[in-house]
């Protein structure tokens, strides 16, 4: 269980202790928040416990148990290839959680259940070639690769991601202008992060998707859309040549899609979540004047290799800015813009490496251009 702390990690961990005799935990990993997972090391006894963050690392040296292998940052990506497992769970946050995609699928012979966006937005070139080994985490697109089960990719019409449309769903352009971080943390129905939380305030999430499931599914983005679903009970769905339609429901509850990545090909049995019938459907498009962040991940699939990862990188920085006040809430489309246009955004690095220092040299660039005093306005 790779990023154990997080949101992932925790709701993983807590399955593996509901269910202890389909599996074991071979390791885990842990940034900081060493308190996080401690309960589980007694329960759940792994083999090896492995910390990326130096200061935490030399903390934890006096505390962990010998019976558990303390790895620390440096030795991390090589203890992956020396106790692999038969499937990983990378729940880590940001692009670090490439480098660990890339070890599993390249290096071992196990699944990747991946719930890790910049793994495919940052480096989906280079873990393409093991699609067939990668079984998608995300709500969206696990419902997409449940109905394409049994299915030709020949058949397949249109890919569907559903979107709640987040807290300002409805509202026009000039409605945002003074939206507050406060406001914008108030999703309607998950409660996550705060990047991903914005993210779904502008819709930037949805486009990160796009570049995901054109890496997951070999599907042109043009043949992936965004619908609007306020009930966040239909997850996805796929359209076929024939004129029909699949879809995979399931209650807003991320143990879910996580259950079905650690069972399949099999569905094992989760206690029943659901609640009455279902209530009534609905699906409308998403404003996209309002709302550019899908048509921004259509050019960067368009524009180069490298200009995903200079979105992706543009997103992180200009939400964090958001979060701390120094830019405004429509400011974030505007650096969104501005990061396409900049050189980085057109090259065709040859390897992730290359790839990597060309996106660190962008993030330098465009946090020092930033404002830097609160209410400052980027655009």
């Amino acid at each position: 269980m790779l990023g154990a702390s997080g949101s992932i990690g925790q709701q993983t961990l807590n399955l593996l202790q509901a269910f202890p005799e389909r599996y074991e935990l071979v390791g885990l990993s842990v940034h900081t928040q060493l308190d996080k997972v401690w309960p589980y090391l007694s329960q759940l006894r792994p083999k090896w416990l492995a910390i990326t963050d130096a200061a935490t690392y030399q903390r934890a040296r006096a505390l962990v148990p010998p019976s558990i292998q303390l790895v620390g940052p440096e030795e991390f990506y090589e203890v992956l290839v020396t106790h692999p497992a038969d499937i990983a769970v990378n729940g880590i946050v940001g692009a670090a959680g490439f480098r660990a995609s890339w070890q599993v699928l390249h290096y071992t012979q196990g699944r990747l259940a991946l719930a890790n966006k910049e793994s495919l937005v940052f480096g989906g070139q280079w873990l393409a070639p093991y699609r067939n080994r990668i079984i998608p985490v995300d709500s969206e697109h696990s419902a997409i690769f449940q109905c394409l089960q049994g299915e030709k990719k020949e058949a397949v019409a249109r890919l569907v991601l559903t979107a709640s449309g987040g807290p300002f769903h409805g509202r026009k352009r000039a409605e945002l202008s003074r939206i507050t971080p406060h406001e914008a943390l108030r999703h309607p129905v998950w409660r996550m992060g705060s990047r991903i939380t914005i993210d779904s305030a502008t819709l930037m999430n949805k486009a990160l998707e796009i570049i995901e499931a054109y890496w997951l599914f070999a599907i042109p983005h043009r043949q992936i859309e965004v619908w609007i679903h306020p009930e966040c009970l239909v997850h996805s769905l796929v359209l076929f040549k024939d004129g029909s339609m699949k879809a995979q429901l399931s209650p807003p509850d991320m143990r879910f899609p996580i259950w079905y990545a650690l069972s399949y090909p099999e569905r094992q049995v989760l206690p029943d979540l659901w609640q009455g019938p279902l209530p009534t459907l609905h699906f409308e498009a998403v404003d996209e004047i309002t709302f550019p962040s899908l048509r921004l991940a259509r050019q960067a699939l368009d524009q180069s290799p490298s200009a995903p990862a200079v979105l992706n990188a543009a997103d992180e920085i200009a939400v964090a800015a958001f979060l701390e006040g120094r830019i405004g809430f429509l400011d974030i489309f505007y650096w969104l813009e501005w990061a396409l246009a900049q050189p980085e955004a057109y090259l065709a690095p040859a390897t992730f490496s290359e790839l990597a220092a060309i996106e660190q040299a962008f993030r330098q660039r465009l946090t020092a251009k930033l404002p830097q005093s609160i209410h400052a306005s980027g655009g």
